[in-house]
This record gives C-alpha cells, sequence and structure tokens, in this order.
C-alpha cells in the first residue's frame, strides 16, 4: 500500500520525531500559539527552525504540558494550604 501523503495540518515526521507547529501544538495541548512561542523562544521547550518556521516534537509540548499542569496544581496546593492557615475557608 502506497504512503498516504500529508497534509498541510498533519504533523510532519523526522527520523522518529513526530514535528508540530506551534500553532498546531497550541490548539492540541490546550494553549495559545503565543504561549508556545514564548516558551520556545525562553527555552522552556526545545524545538527546531526550518525555514524560519519553529517545529516542536510531540514528546517535548507533551512534556511542557505536564510541567504545566503540574505547576499550576502545586500553585492551588498552596493557596488552599493558606486559606486553611488564615481560617478563610471553614
Amino acid at each position: 500500500m502506497p504512503p498516504v501523503p500529508l497534509s498541510k495540518s498533519a504533523p510532519r515526521k523526522t527520523g522518529t520525531k513526530r514535528l508540530l507547529s506551534p500553532d498546531k501544538a497550541a490548539r492540541l495541548f490546550g494553549f495559545t500559539e503565543r504561549q508556545i512561542v514564548v516558551a520556545v523562544v525562553e527555552r522552556e521547550i526545545p524545538s527546531r527552525r526550518m525555514g524560519g518556521r519553529y517545529s516542536i516534537a510531540v514528546r517535548d509540548i507533551a512534556l511542557y504540558a505536564k510541567r504545566q499542569r503540574e505547576a499550576r496544581h502545586h500553585g492551588l496546593d498552596e493557596l488552599a494550604a493558606e486559606t486553611e492557615r488564615l481560617g478563610l475557608y471553614e
């Protein structure tokens, strides 16, 4: 069976890595494109630059999403503990 051509929106595959554009990564993982680009520029997400555009491995964006989720949960846990300590929530 011949390979199916990739559409423009399909992840590109390089070696064994699937690569996404910042826009596609944002839509798949619930971020804005700006959040992804800022994280790439600040080197929070590894990326490649090809033809003036960033490409991000699916694994790298998934790890970033996991770190962001854990940081949010940690912050909420701290907030809940502080609220209890101050007696603001009963």
